[in-house]
């Protein structure tokens, strides 16, 4: 009963001194005990819990830019100088395939649907004489050197119409010779900050699904351990697609790209993402840890014995704590009550 009292008396003052539990001693290097009795912690209630093993841990939260896949951006361009253009789509639009982006009109629009129409007559009459003088060819009506000469010429007017139709792919002429501008894939639309001009410039750029990528630094010490990223908003995962060996300012770029498609990430955007890191650790709940001349420590249960631990904290996941220990076993049970008793008992106080 007298040392129940004195245990008592002794976490009454302890708690009140200290909020975490710690306690340091800068004149002594060791406890005094390393094990002590069960039965010695008296009438004060002993709860112990379980470690969980870690595999991943979570680092600082960075932030991450939204960017495309080198080459995955698909450019729509024009053969004709751009005097007028009305976008039906803005920056960011999801489109599908054939869906209206833009309407263009202007001399030089007018101007290649004449050429079109050129283009097909040509060809169509070039294959009507080519055709014709296939026919007659065994008579030998031509000489070798005209019937070059007329297979040449169709062939180029053949080319010269694909050429057109294959940018009909992507437009509509309108009644009013306006024309319509296509989007040739699904995807999302980017719009340039000032309408093109020159002939080839970009009028409108689709990028393809799935090829938006993530880029963040991370500190190069702890780039061997990065197993991947978190989006901190949505927990979409993202897996490391490629990390740049150049260190910069104590950092290394990393590439990362969503696991799934249903993460919702748009090019331009700036995202936190937190990175998991691989790690051999415990986890704990933050009332079993304690402090004795600072260094933390757990009490493990050891038959009717409790047995002092020490560890190392390495991370925190929500209220628990990560603990670090080599010859410290999954099964192991940890005190979790009456943790500031065991402290005071462990450094010779109260017996």
């Amino acid at each position: 009963m007298k040392l129940t009292k004195s245990l008592y008396l002794f976490a009454t003052v302890f708690i009140g001194l200290t909020s975490f539990n710690k306690l340091s001693y800068a004149d002594e290097n060791q406890t005094k005990n390393n094990v002590i009795a069960l039965s010695s912690l008296g009438k004060f209630s002993t709860t112990f819990s379980n470690l969980k093993t870690i595999q991943n841990i979570n680092g600082a939260s960075v932030l991450a830019s939204v960017m495309q896949k080198n080459g995955a951006n698909y450019q729509v361009t024009l053969p004709f100088m751009v005097q007028q253009a009305s976008y039906y789509r803005h920056n960011g639009d999801d489109v599908k395939k054939g869906d209206v982006v833009a309407r263009v009109s202007g001399t030089d629009a007018h101007h290649f649907i004449d050429e079109v129409a050129a283009a097909k007559a040509i060809y169509l009459d070039s294959k009507k004489y080519y055709l014709a003088t296939k026919a007659s060819g065994d008579s030998r009506t031509f000489k070798t050197t005209e019937w070059l000469e007329i297979s040449k010429a169709f062939k180029q007017a053949e080319l010269n119409y694909e050429h057109f139709n294959h940018i009909k792919n992507t437009i509509r002429i309108n009644d009013d010779e306006t024309i319509d501008i296509l989007s040739p894939i699904a995807g999302t639309v980017h719009i340039p900050k000032s309408n093109p001009t020159s002939i080839d410039g970009a009028l409108f750029n689709i990028t393809p699904p799935n090829s938006l990528v993530l880029n963040a630094h991370i500190p190069a010490e702890n780039i061997q351990s990065l197993s991947g990223l978190i989006d901190t908003k949505t927990n979409c995962l993202l897996k490391i697609q490629q990390v740049e060996p150049m260190v910069k300012d104590y950092h290394q770029s990393i590439w990362a790209v969503p696991v799934s498609n249903h993460c919702q990430i748009q090019f331009g955007q700036e995202v936190e993402v937190t990175p998991q890191f691989k790690v051999s650790a415990k986890q704990v709940i933050k009332e079993a840890i304690f402090e004795i001349n600072n260094q933390d420590y757990i009490a493990v249960k050891d038959g009717r014995n409790l047995r002092l631990v020490s560890v190392s904290i390495i991370g925190k996941q929500g209220e628990n704590f990560i603990i670090k220990d080599k010859n410290l076993p999954s099964h192991a049970q940890v005190l979790s009550s009456s943790v500031s008793i065991a402290q005071g008992l462990f450094l010779g106080l109260g017996e």
